[in-house]
Formats: C-alpha cells, sequence, structure tokens
C-alpha cells in the first residue's frame, strides 16, 4: 500500500488580522463611547477615546468584505423645547446589520454575537435600512433586487423585482406601509410592503439615483435625493385624501396609491463631485448632510415655520416697498419658495477622502450642537462636533483613531530575530508591531520604504526608500538615528542580512548592488560621549540592470541578484565574482529565497511562475504556474524544503519544494499582498497588503491530504457552479414572467447540506421504527444521550438555522416531505417545538399543496393537523400576553418608585415573583412563569434593558403568531 505524505495547516490566527481602521462604507455608532466601522470582511466596535478594540463582528479570514453597514438607532425621548431628543435604553438586542460583496446580510447584537445570517442576494450589498422600529429590515443590492426580512422569524418575506441597476438607497414611509428605493437606472420606486408589488415609479432624474432620504420635519413629509449632478433633487409627500387637485395635476400621481409626489425643486451643492449619502441627524431632525465623493460634507438646515413666516413677511414688504416707489407697478405676489425651506448651512472638511459618515444618535448637550463620525479613505475614523443653528455653523475636529493602521498601502514586513516584533514599512512611515500583543508599540516618521530589516540586536531598524536613501531607526524611542541620503541613485528594491550579521546588502534602480559593514561611532546627539550603530559601505557590484532582489545563501557563500532582465545571477559572496546564471523567466523575478540547507533556490517572477533551481549546478528542478497574477513573495519554511508563496492575486500558497506539488491555498487578503515574512521555525507568517491589513498565519496540528483536499475543493466548485446557474436561470424566469414579488431566500451550500442531513435523519427514524424489540439502537441515538429517533429528528430541524429552513425545506423531495408531515403533526399536538413545527407545516402545505390534498393517506394528518394547530398558536400567543402583562406591572412598580433605567443601579425595587417573566434570546420560545411567593429585588439599568428588551422580542413575536393565526385561519 503506497505511503501518503501529509502536512500540517497553515491557518489565520486568532487576532490575527490587524492594523486596519476603516476599509469600507460603513460607519456607525453603538453607544456613547463606541463606534463600529467596517474593516474588510469584519467590523469593529472601538472605543472612541482611546482607540481600543472592543468587539470584532465576523470572521476575519473571508475573502467577502463588508459592502453596507447600519447600526439600529436607540429610541428617542422628546426633550420639549429646551434641546434635542435624547436616546433612551436600548431595547433591542440588535446593534449592527452588515451586508457583504457575496449577497449576504448578518446581523449583530450589542456584545458581538451573530444573530442571523440572511442570503438572499446574488450580488454585493449595496443599501441596508430597518423598518417598524427593527422588526424588518430592507436590503438592496447590485442584482438589481430588495428583500425584506423578517428580524424577529429570522426569514425572508419577499423578494421585489422592478429596477433595471443596482439599488442604491432605501427608505420608509410607516404610516403608510410604503418602502421607497431608488437605483442607477435613474428611478425612484415605490413599494406597497403588503401587497408585495411596485405602486409608482417617480421619474425626473437624467443620472444615476445615489442616494436618498425622507424627512417629515415641521409635519411635511419631503423626499430628497441625490444624483451624480450638483443638484439634490425635492419632492412634497402629500396623502391622496387631503392633496388638491392643483397638486395632482402638478404630481406623479398613480391611482390607487396613497400619497402623492409634487416636485418643489431642487438645491444647489456646493461639491461637483456626485452624491455618496444623504442622511438625516437622529436627534436633530431639521439637519441634512450630504456626502459627496471628495474631503467635505455639506450640511444643510429645514428652517421651522417661525422663520419661513418671518422671511415671507419681509419679503413681502420689500415687495411693497418697491410697488409704492414705482409709480403704478403692480405689487408682486409672494409665494414659498424651495430656498425659504432648505438653506445651506456650511462645510465640513476632514482630511482626507471620505467613505462614510454617521450621526452620533447617543450624543446630546442639550445644545444645537451634534457629533458626527468620518471613515476616511487613508485608514482613519475623525469624529467632528458640529453646530448648526441660525446664522451659526461651526465644527471641531473631537477625536481621531489613525494610530494602530497605516495611513497608505503596506509595502514591506520583516521579523525581529526572536519572532517577537514586527516591523511594517508603507508610503508614509513604518510602524513597530508586538506580536504577542498584536498592538502597535511605535510609529516612525520614515520615507517611502520599499523594504525593512531588523539589526541583529532588535534594537535598530533600517529603512530602504524609493528615493535611494537608508534610514537607521533607533526602536526603543522611534527616533531616526541615521540617514545615508546617496546609498542609491534610485529605489532601493531590497536588501538581505549577511549570516554572520556583521552586515547587510542593498540592490537598487541603479544597476548596483552595495555592500554595507555596521559600526559603531561617537553618538553626535550626546556630545560625542556614547556611541551609537551606523552603517559603512564597504563594496559596490555594478550590474547591467536594475537590481529587483538580492539574497545571501544561508552559508554565506553565494550572493543571488534577481536584475531587470528577467534573469537571476550567482555571484560567489567573497570574491564578487560570477557563478552561475539563471534564465528562464520570462519577466522580471521579483522575489526569491534560498534553502536552509543551501541546496534550492526558488524564485517567483511578473510571469506568474515559480522556478525551483539546483544551487550546486543553477540547473532547474521544476517549473509551474503557480498564480493568477504577479508573484511579489516567495520563502521557505524553516529547514524544510516547503515553500510559501505570494502573489497580487490576494492569496498565500504552500508548496512541497522536494515534490512540486501544490498543498494548500490562505485566503483573507482584499487587495495584492506586497510582503511575505516566515519565523525562524515557520511556526507561523506574517504578510502585509494593499488593502491596509497585516495576517498572521499558525501552523496547526490539522493534517491535509492532499488527494482529500483536492476531491473537497472541486467539490466546493461544481455545487458553486450548480447554484450560480440555478440563480441565473430563477432569475431569468422572473424577467420573463414580470413578477415582481419572489421568495427572498435562495439555494446554497447550507441549505443544500442542511436538507441531505434532514434526509438522514428521516431515513434513521424510518429505520429505527422498523427495527424489532430489543435490537441495539443506532450509535448516533446512543451519542446524543439514547434519546428517540423522534426526538433526533426534532433536534436535525432545530439545528437548521431560522433563515434557512425555508430553502432546505425546499430542497427537500416530495416523499420525504410526505414523510416528514406526520411527526409535525405529532409535535404540534405534544406541545414541542409549536412555532417551527407549524412553520415548516405551512411551508410544505404551500409548496406541495396540490399533492398532498389529493393524497388519501394524508387525510388523517391534515385533520388532525386542522384540529390541533390553531389552539396550540393561540396559547403560545396567550402566553405571550400574559408575559407581556407581567412587564407591564413591573414597569408600573417602578414608575412608583420614581426611578428611571440610568438611576437603578444602586436602588432596590421589589416585585412579586409571580410576574418575573424569563428573559429570553431570539430564538428561545416564550415558557409561562409559575407562581411563587417572595420578592426580587436589586433591579440594576442592565437588567430594565433586559425587560425591555424582552418585552419588545415579545411584542414583535406576537405580531409573527398573530401572521401565522391568519394564515391558518385562511387555510381552515
Amino acid at each position: 500500500m503506497p505511503q501518503v505524505k501529509s502536512y500540517r495547516r497553515y491557518a489565520a490566527a486568532t487576532d490575527g488580522c490587524l492594523g486596519v481602521i476603516a476599509s469600507g462604507p460603513g460607519v456607525a455608532f453603538v453607544s456613547r463611547t463606541d463606534v463600529a466601522s467596517a474593516t474588510l470582511s469584519t467590523v469593529k466596535i472601538v472605543q472612541i477615546r482611546t482607540g481600543e478594540t472592543v468587539a470584532e463582528c465576523g470572521d476575519p479570514c473571508s475573502t467577502d468584505a463588508v459592502s453596507a453597514l447600519v447600526a439600529l438607532a436607540p429610541a428617542l425621548q422628546d426633550n420639549g423645547e429646551d434641546g434635542p431628543a435624547i436616546p433612551k435604553a436600548h431595547a433591542s438586542g440588535i446593534a449592527l446589520a452588515a451586508g457583504y460583496h457575496d449577497g449576504a446580510v448578518r446581523l449583530w447584537s450589542h456584545n458581538a454575537a451573530e444573530i442571523v445570517c440572511f442570503r438572499g442576494h446574488r450580488s454585493a450589498v449595496s443599501a441596508l435600512a430597518f423598518l417598524e422600529d427593527g422588526a424588518l429590515l430592507a436590503s438592496g443590492a447590485n442584482d438589481t433586487d430588495v428583500i425584506v426580512w423578517d428580524v424577529v422569524a429570522e426569514t425572508g418575506i419577499v423578494r421585489l423585482h422592478g429596477h433595471s441597476g443596482p439599488v442604491t438607497a432605501i427608505a420608509h414611509l410607516p404610516q403608510h406601509k410604503l418602502l421607497v428605493t431608488g437605483s442607477k437606472d435613474h428611478q425612484v420606486k415605490l413599494w406597497d410592503i403588503a401587497g408585495q408589488y411596485c405602486v409608482q415609479t417617480i421619474v425626473g432624474h437624467s443620472n444615476e439615483v445615489c442616494s436618498l432620504v425622507l424627512s417629515t420635519y415641521g409635519g411635511h413629509t419631503r423626499l430628497i435625493t441625490g444624483s451624480t449632478d450638483r443638484e439634490l433633487r425635492v419632492w412634497a409627500v402629500l396623502d391622496e385624501s387631503t392633496a388638491s387637485e392643483d397638486d395632482k395635476s402638478q404630481s406623479q400621481c398613480a391611482n390607487g396609491v396613497p400619497v402623492v409626489f409634487l416636485p418643489l425643486g431642487s438645491v444647489q451643492r456646493k461639491s461637483t463631485e456626485r452624491v455618496v449619502s444623504l442622511q438625516l441627524s437622529p436627534t436633530r431632525p431639521d439637519v441634512l448632510v450630504c456626502q459627496s465623493a471628495d474631503k467635505a460634507l455639506d450640511v444643510y438646515r429645514f428652517r421651522d415655520a417661525k422663520e419661513i413666516t418671518k422671511r415671507l413677511k419681509r419679503r413681502a414688504k420689500r415687495a411693497k416697498e418697491k410697488a409704492a416707489a414705482t409709480d403704478g407697478a403692480q405689487e408682486d405676489i409672494v409665494h414659498q419658495e424651495l430656498e425659504d425651506e432648505i438653506v445651506h448651512a456650511g462645510l465640513v472638511r476632514v482630511s482626507g477622502k471620505i467613505r462614510s459618515f454617521a450621526f452620533d444618535p447617543y450624543f446630546s448637550d442639550r445644545t444645537n450642537k451634534l457629533r458626527l463620525g468620518v471613515a476616511l479613505s487613508n485608514n482613519s475614523i475623525e469624529t467632528h462636533v458640529v453646530e448648526v443653528a441660525p446664522k451659526v455653523f461651526s465644527y471641531d475636529k473631537n477625536t481621531e483613531l489613525s494610530f494602530a493602521g497605516h495611513r497608505t498601502p503596506l509595502r514591506a514586513v520583516t521579523l525581529s530575530d526572536d519572532d517577537k516584533f514586527v516591523c511594517t514599512t508603507s508610503n508614509k512611515g513604518a510602524k513597530i508591531w508586538d506580536r504577542g500583543t498584536k498592538q502597535c508599540i511605535r510609529s516612525l516618521e520614515a520615507g517611502y520604504g520599499l523594504c525593512v530589516m531588523f539589526v541583529p540586536g532588535n534594537r535598530h531598524v533600517i529603512i530602504g526608500t524609493r528615493s535611494g536613501e537608508l534610514q537607521l531607526f533607533d526602536v526603543a524611542s522611534g527616533k531616526l538615528l541615521e540617514t545615508i541620503d546617496d546609498a542609491h541613485d534610485g529605489a532601493i528594491w531590497s536588501m538581505d542580512l549577511q549570516p554572520d550579521k556583521h552586515g547587510f546588502v542593498t540592490g537598487g534602480a541603479d544597476h548596483s548592488v552595495n555592500l554595507w559593514e555596521f559600526e559603531l561611532i561617537p553618538d553626535e546627539h550626546n556630545n560625542f560621549v556614547s556611541k551609537r550603530l551606523s552603517c559603512v559601505h564597504v563594496k559596490t557590484l555594478k550590474m547591467t540592470d536594475d537590481v529587483m532582489c538580492v539574497r545571501f545563501s544561508p552559508d554565506q557563500r553565494f550572493l543571488a541578484i534577481a536584475l531587470l532582465d528577467a534573469t537571476v545571477k550567482v555571484f560567489f559572496a567573497d570574491s564578487l565574482k560570477f557563478f552561475v546564471s539563471l534564465y528562464g523567466h520570462k519577466l522580471p523575478v521579483l522575489a526569491m529565497d534560498i534553502s536552509r540547507d543551501n541546496t534550492l533556490i526558488a524564485t517567483g517572477s511578473g510571469d506568474k511562475n515559480i522556478k525551483i533551481w539546483g544551487l550546486d549546478f543553477g540547473d532547474c528542478h521544476k517549473s509551474f504556474f503557480a498564480h493568477q497574477d504577479v508573484i511579489t513573495g516567495v520563502k521557505f519554511l524553516g529547514t524544510s524544503h516547503y515553500l510559501l508563496s505570494t502573489s497580487k492575486d490576494k492569496t498565500v500558497k504552500m508548496w512541497d519544494g522536494d515534490k512540486f506539488e501544490y498543498i494548500l491555498t490562505l485566503e483573507g487578503h482584499h487587495a495584492e499582498i506586497s510582503g511575505l515574512a516566515v519565523s525562524a521555525t515557520g511556526g507561523f507568517v506574517v504578510s502585509v497588503s494593499h488593502d491596509r491589513s497585516i495576517r498572521f498565519w499558525e501552523r496547526s496540528n490539522e493534517l491535509i491530504n492532499l488527494e482529500e483536499e483536492r476531491e473537497l475543493e472541486r467539490e466546493q466548485q461544481q455545487e458553486q457552479e450548480d447554484i450560480a446557474s440555478e440563480a441565473a436561470a430563477a432569475r431569468a424566469r422572473a424577467m420573463q414572467d414580470g413578477d415582481e414579488a419572489d421568495r427572498a431566500g435562495k439555494r446554497n451550500i447550507e441549505t443544500m447540506k442542511a436538507a441531505d442531513k434532514l434526509i438522514e435523519a428521516i431515513e434513521l427514524v424510518e429505520i429505527e421504527e422498523s427495527k424489532a424489540p430489543g435490537d441495539a439502537p443506532n450509535p448516533l441515538l446512543i451519542a446524543y444521550g439514547n434519546i428517540s429517533p423522534e426526538d433526533y429528528l426534532e433536534r436535525t430541524i432545530g439545528k437548521i438555522p431560522s433563515s434557512e429552513l425555508d430553502e432546505s425545506l425546499l430542497v427537500l423531495p416530495f416523499s420525504y416531505a410526505m414523510k416528514l408531515l406526520p411527526y409535525l403533526d405529532k409535535w404540534i399536538k405534544g406541545g414541542a417545538a409549536v412555532e417551527r413545527s407549524t412553520r415548516c407545516v405551512l411551508f410544505l402545505m404551500t409548496v406541495h399543496h396540490n399533492q398532498i390534498v389529493s393524497n388519501e393517506k394524508m387525510v388523517p394528518v391534515l385533520q388532525s393537523l386542522r384540529t390541533n394547530t390553531l389552539p396550540q398558536i393561540t396559547q403560545l400567543k396567550d402566553t405571550i400576553g400574559f408575559n407581556m402583562a407581567g412587564l407591564r406591572f413591573l414597569q408600573q412598580q417602578i414608575n412608583e418608585a420614581g426611578m428611571s433605567a440610568p438611576c437603578m443601579t444602586n436602588r432596590r425595587v421589589e416585585v412579586h415573583r409571580f410576574w418575573a417573566p424569563k428573559l429570553l434570546r431570539g430564538r428561545s420560545a416564550c415558557v409561562p412563569q409559575k407562581r411563587h411567593a417572595g420578592w426580587v429585588s436589586c433591579f440594576s439599568a442592565r437588567v430594565w434593558c433586559s425587560l425591555q428588551e424582552f418585552a419588545r422580542l415579545m411584542m414583535q413575536r406576537r405580531w409573527q403568531l398573530d401572521a401565522m393565526l391568519l394564515r391558518l385561519r385562511s387555510d381552515v
């Protein structure tokens, strides 16, 4: 039997991605002290004052970046005329919703726990909006679809077709249950959520609609849209029953639509760039901010009724005086114009190009001030306090989060001798990181660093710059000790430390290779009393072309030099005499490395190939196509012949240099990888990228079997192709039929796996029921604690995520659906998992209605379902009503004690345990509490928020049960 070689897998380290502060189009405030920002594939929650990461939501190793981010704003209580609205305690467990490039939408709680993941879109999510106070979520994507999700039931409600371009913005008209969406197809559409159809299309844009917002300030509803031109278009949204005939004749009004859109005109913007986002302040509804694709925010203010009246009176007075001054002239009639209602207050200028911004709904100082959080394209976040009032506009930068990351793309990385520190360089400066704490400990004011190296002893760092300078820094102080201006006449592309650690070599664009030695010289900054480290030029080796990479062999016998002419010249290191030339690449070699035993040299080139050469004779052992783009790094792992390579295709790949086999791919970067460093033992790897991230990959104890790995990759690729073809066919059918509404979910690998597990569970139940008494049960049942087959089937259904339950049942063959219905009836009759079982029954009856009702064997099951389902759902609804009454009693007791949520920390409130409901999580069932004697006390502010969250959850679930009862009664 042939021996199979196994390899140890490399995987992303815990907290293995650092250096990213803000990368995507998304920033949001989640509390008074914390701000959330999109950081590649995750959402980081950071303290505003200290810049420390509080929590991280998402998978840092995912290759799908965050494309949209929205926070559920807290409920606001009115503060009267003394100041703006003040946020009350947040009653929802949901804090954030993020859309991804793969079409997924994920929701997280305040403690960064993922609540649910919705998978329905087929391309990047571009717009998100919470509806119904967080009970619903609407998402739009580049696939032109709008999907409405039920956050409480964790399922999709409807997919809306109609736009012919990517959806860019979503807004909500709650009083009419209408959804407003804007798209790049130059249209704004109005959707009826209950009826699930488009009721009106608003035209009037000559360019794509980039953003829109609905304002209700002053009792008037206004629709404001932004496009690629310099205008903000404004529509008055009027009730159809109260609108005049003149308004209807001038508006875009469709029959049966409860609202009328009356165009009011346009407001000029100061910026010449396209609109990116429009937002209204949650604490100051009279303030509108427009983000453009530049470095400034346009701030607009809505005038109140008093200001407008005063302005109209002043204008009427001037018109009267003008008519009196002109004999026989008729007095002009004064009408209210759009400029009387909306005024440009000023510009908020920031230090970089703006990616996104957000209002702080928790900021309130009872003045006209508000706070903005701005995510910049240079990987930083700024907060600005803006004061907006009549004839008053000012802003001040409050904080800036920038220390923990580079402002520009990373270029190079290196490790210290003891592997405790990491140094990275970028276009502007360098940073030193502690590998243990994953924190930045020093920022170095360096130039455009192309290569970097720790000096033996790890107390100094040398950086080679694009301008040809060598910069020597002290690690402890971060000071620049020396700059060698004439190190090279062009860019220093590479440097390498001598194995004896007495010096180093540099190669540059001036066709020269310079050898340097370390030397101690008197310190001129300390009156020449002490000595400091310096670099002394020893030799120069002139080449025929630009030097792209230099490497010493570990025994310091050879010096390999890669040139721009796609060849590698190998010289003797001591005498600098020519030894051998390695040629075969079609494009220049950009990276190379020599194995620890001095037998192999690996080269990576711009032709996307890796070649492995023998260093004894210079013969090419193997050449293979390694990446889909230019190779930027090649490193051997420790003392082995395993090889790591990086490329502009955003991947790190591992190879066997002896068998010339591909082992695995490490994915996680979102832009081209520019640097690679390997620890001395090969235990971990560091890679840096133009996405400004620094990623650590650690060697695990998991073994890799190459045949199994390749087979798994082929299966995944085939499944993805099948899903993509099915999605395209479904989209084509929808376009052909002209249907505006469709199922919200989509088939994916997770739903297929869930359906397979459900089929296996049904088969296991059939096998167990056919066994004779005394036969040994299935090992799976024993592993779960000798449970019954029906309990195992119930657990299998319970493990399917609620967001994927419908699609999993849709994949289920009809024969297995018939077998599942009797068990669902038995569970409903017994009161176990009533809500989920009823949902499964309703979905299966909807999908397979004709086949089920025509089957005589299903008549008893259907009669039993008809008899038992309604009472069970009604009882569950009554239980929720009972607990809601208990919560109202708790609130009454707290109000009688004269306490509010913030002042409950050190006080006691006594309530009967008879009314103490069980605080539940999102997927738990509402369980009634028994009557007990005694009292409970010590309700802190956290407990109060939990009670509010529970009350809101029960209210939303009661709505859900009402809808379920309505469907059941209609089916009956």
